[in-house]
């Protein structure tokens, strides 16, 4: 089970961000995460090979 970050381990990670990146290359990188996570979201669901669809009519077989 996960649990959420704690804000010392938020405030971290911001501050390894702004030392790596530097305060005015920070909104450039928060985007080029953003659209990369957002295109990785979206290739999860476009994705012709999952066996979703396979495993749903799988399943509604066993229950007849």
């Amino acid at each position: 089970m996960m649990h959420a970050p704690s804000p010392l381990m938020i405030a971290i990670i911001v501050l390894l961000f702004v030392v790596l990146f530097g305060p005015s290359r920070l909104p450039e990188a928060a985007r080029s995460i953003g659209r990369a996570s957002k295109e990785f979201k979206k290739g999860l669901q476009d994705d012709p090979d999952t066996d979703r669809p396979a495993l749903k009519s799988d399943s509604a077989e066993q229950k007849v």
